[in-house]
Parts: C-alpha cells; structure tokens; sequence
C-alpha cells in the first residue's frame, strides 16, 4: 500500500479502472468512484491526498465538482490537489470560458503526463496556501 491516497472519478468504468491502475503505480491507495456524488460519498469517510475527475460526466461534470469542492463549507477538501481529466477539444473550450481551471490532464495521456499532473496539481496546492498567509 502507498503512503498517499486518491479517489478517481469517472463515470466511464474501463477508464475508471486504468486511472486507478496508474496511479496505485505511482504509489497511491485508491478508491474509486462512478460519480461525482459517489466521490462525495466516499470523501466524508475517506481522507485523500489527491483527487482525479473526468470533466465529461453526468449529471455533475468534473469541474462542477471541483468548483463545489472549493466553495462548499460542507466539505473538508477546499485545498485538495484536483486534476480534471478531459479531451483536447473540450480543454479549450473550457478555458476560453472558465479564467480559473484546476490542473488539466489531457486524454489520451500516460504515465509522465500523469506524473506531471500530479506535480503540478500539487504545487497549485502550495500555491493557494501560501497566498493565504
């Protein structure tokens, strides 16, 4: 078992399954969710040190999910390293109407672009804690 935690989430289950997979590769114990509701679930028991979410999901999308993350006082995980998984096109589409976006992982992608988000998932994290200070 890894030292760090993620939850995945994504409503397609093979791609569930390989995210999952990859990240247990790169050291991290990892629950798995179908839903943005089923990771809400799962986040009120389960500490995580990282969270993955496809953009492309229904009826809550991953950025959806990720900006209630942010803004609810309901939840814990305000500051949670989040990668939003999403297709080429629809990352530019998403950053041509949203200024702020969490750290985007763009499908297909493999294990150094996995790695690379994690980084930097994690260093927009620091980031925001130090500008609260």
């Amino acid at each position: 078992m890894g030292s760090r935690s993620a939850i995945v989430v994504d409503d397609d289950a093979i791609t569930l399954v390989v995210m999952a997979r990859m990240l247990e590769q790169e050291g991290f114990d990892v629950q798995s969710a179908s839903s943005a509701t089923a990771a809400l679930r799962l986040l009120r028991e389960w500490h995580c040190d990282l969270i993955a979410a496809d953009h492309q999901m229904l009826p809550i999308t991953g950025l959806d999910f990720w900006s209630f993350l942010r803004t609810s006082r309901r939840t814990r995980h305000a500051d949670t390293p989040f990668i939003l998984i999403t297709s080429p096109d629809r990352h530019a589409q998403l950053a041509s109407t949203h200024p702020e976006l969490p750290v985007v992982l763009r499908k297909p992608f493999n294990g150094e672009m996995l790695r690379r988000a994690i980084r930097d998932a994690q260093s927009d994290r620091q980031t925001a804690r130090s500008a609260l200070r």
